[in-house]
């Protein structure tokens, strides 16, 4: 499974982790981030849980 880093950050701002800053941010106003499917959000809380981040 393929998970981009901005997935995992994502999931680590929703749990209340510290993640990097976000250096590539748009130019645009009304820029769009896509969202974290469902299940590559459980699959990276799953790693999370077993690096013992959660």
């Amino acid at each position: 499974m393929k998970v981009s880093s901005l997935h995992i950050s994502q999931v680590k701002r929703k749990c209340g982790l510290e993640a990097g800053q976000d250096y590539h941010l748009s130019k645009k106003e009304d820029a769009k981030a896509p969202q974290c499917p469902p299940e590559k959000e459980a699959a990276i809380m799953d790693a999370l849980r077993h690096f013992g981040m959660l």
